[in-house]
Parts: structure tokens; C-alpha cells; sequence
């Protein structure tokens, strides 16, 4: 539930880091309070953090949760009831938001529940930061 500056080369960004939402102790308007307007990255262990007004301050949203479905079929997608609130089209990937922001959503590397893993692979999912281009007027 805070967040720091960290540089990338020439560039500053805000890194913003919560805890998990199911644990009652999340807390994203304390973690983005006075924050610099810098160039915002948030992670979160959830993607239905991007149901809270706050995160659209966020250039990035880092999340994971739902290991892709873990058991899932081509065509078809997960076997089960994701973990989230914010419907089974968010299970794995990259996404554009409404307010612009990208929700980057990794499968991870471990499992839940069930030992196992059908079409949706471990991943460690590899982003690359390019600056992002001075706003227009």
C-alpha cells in the first residue's frame, strides 16, 4: 500500500504496489496519495482492481490471480469460474481500458486448487517500458 520513484534510464516513474484485495487490507488511495505525475505503474494481485475509480491514475496495472483459467480449452477458454468479479473475458493477456490505461494480466507460475494446468502454461510475462510520448494540448 505505497509507492516509490523509480528511474528507467533518463525517466522517473511511480511504481505502486497494494495488497490483495481478499485481504481486507488493500489499500489503493493510501499508496497513491502525492504521488509526482510521473508515468504510473500499479501492481496488484488482482485485476478487479481496475473496478476501483483510483486505478485509472495508472498508465500500467500489473496483475495475475487467475492463472489464465488454469484448465481451459482452444476456442472454449477456462473450464472454471474465474476468481474475479470482472468477467471471464479478462482471464489472461493484454488489455486497453476504457480510460486508457493497459491491464496486463499473467498467468503466473503456480496453480490453485487443482495441481495442474491445460492449455494455459506457466508464464513469466516480460514487458517492455518504452517512453510513453509528452501529452498533447
Amino acid at each position: 500500500n505505497e509507492h516509490i520513484i523509480i528511474s528507467l534510464g533518463a525517466e522517473n516513474i511511480n511504481l505502486v504496489g497494494i495488497d490483495d484485495l481478499w485481504s481486507g487490507d488493500s489499500d489503493l488511495s493510501s499508496a497513491m496519495t502525492d504521488m509526482l505525475d510521473l508515468t504510473t505503474i500499479l501492481l496488484s494481485h488482482n485485476p478487479d482492481i481496475i473496478k476501483e475509480e483510483q486505478s485509472n491514475d495508472a498508465d500500467l496495472i500489473v496483475a495475475g490471480h487467475t492463472h489464465g483459467g488454469q484448465l481451459r480449452l482452444p476456442y472454449i477458454g477456462a473450464l472454471s469460474t474465474l476468481p474475479t468479479t470482472i468477467g471471464p473475458s479478462f482471464d489472461q493477456g493484454v488489455f486497453t481500458l476504457d480510460k486508457g490505461s493497459i491491464l496486463a494480466l499473467t498467468r503466473g507460475v503456480g496453480e490453485a486448487s487443482l495441481r495442474a494446468r491445460l492449455f494455459a502454461w506457466p508464464e513469466v510475462m516480460v514487458l517492455n517500458l518504452t517512453p510513453l510520448p509528452p501529452p498533447s494540448t
